[in-house]
């Protein structure tokens, strides 16, 4: 799933963290260069004579702590460089590639941000100072074969920090569908309820508006057990062995459920 690893913020625009995946539909973060990397040092000086193998060194600024004095190194702030991709592969929504990727460009370019990594749990502000183009641009190739490529480049604007609120793990989408469904799908069963959760044990309530089987999607962290259990209104509702897709085991009804409020308690 696409879901749940980068996130982005605007100091100017204001409001939480975004998503990136569910925010701009269709748009997927390949790759970012540069959450752990370092500037060439600023404060540090060195001079070797002719006559000495062994070279000075000096380093401008110190501080001392508990009377032990040491030197602290001042490094240029690195540059990120996102790859980025805007295609219908990755999502089941009906979009526009085109306006998708330009909205995600206007934001990444719009002013200082802060972005986020779940991958690297840090997080750093951040601004644009280079041009952009796409690298790739293919459109007008039919619904599901158009996409765009493009790669951003941030400068930083301090040293990437751990992040105080990391994106959550642990993911769990409960949703209706059919009698199957593919890894695009989960986020977007009907009636989706997303979760974070350590433990998913406990009661739920979900409205079924047309006639589906119930499908339960827990992220690898949560559980590896084969079977769940469903129960509702103190009967056992049978479903299927664990369906592995990508990061995700999931589960379904075996009997399609009809339009009601369901309520069910479920146990892994």
């Amino acid at each position: 799933m696409f879901e749940n690893r980068y996130f982005v913020r605007s100091d100017s625009l204001g409001g939480g963290w975004r998503d990136v995946a569910t925010t701009w539909k269709g748009c997927h973060i390949l790759k970012i260069d540069g959450f752990e990397g370092r500037g060439k040092p600023l404060n540090v000086y060195t001079e070797q004579w002719i006559n000495s193998q062994q070279e000075d060194c000096l380093v401008t600024l110190q501080e001392t702590t508990s009377n032990i004095t040491r030197d602290v190194v001042i490094r240029e702030n690195v540059d990120l460089q996102i790859t980025f991709i805007v295609s219908k592969k990755y999502t089941n929504a009906l979009i526009d590639v085109r306006q998708q990727h330009d909205s995600f460009v206007d934001f990444m370019t719009g002013g200082v941000i802060r972005i986020k990594s779940r991958y690297t749990e840090k997080e750093v502000r951040a601004v644009c100072l280079s041009e952009y183009k796409p690298t790739t641009e293919k459109l007008k190739r039919g619904l599901n074969n158009s996409f765009i490529i493009g790669t951003i480049t941030l400068h930083t604007l301090d040293i990437p920090q751990q992040s105080d609120d990391a994106p959550l793990h642990n993911n769990m989408y409960i949703g209706f569908g059919g009698a199957t469904i593919s890894p695009s799908e989960i986020p977007n069963l009907a009636n989706v309820q997303h979760y974070n959760r350590d433990n998913v044990n406990g009661n739920y309530s979900i409205e079924c508006t047309a006639t589906g089987y119930l499908w339960v999607c827990l992220e690898g962290g949560i559980t590896s057990v084969d079977n769940i259990h469903i129960e509702a209104s103190f009967l056992y509702v049978p479903t299927t062995s664990a369906i592995v897709m990508g990061n995700y085991r999931c589960y379904r009804t075996k009997n399609r459920i009809i339009p009601h409020t369901m309520e069910f308690k479920l146990t892994v």
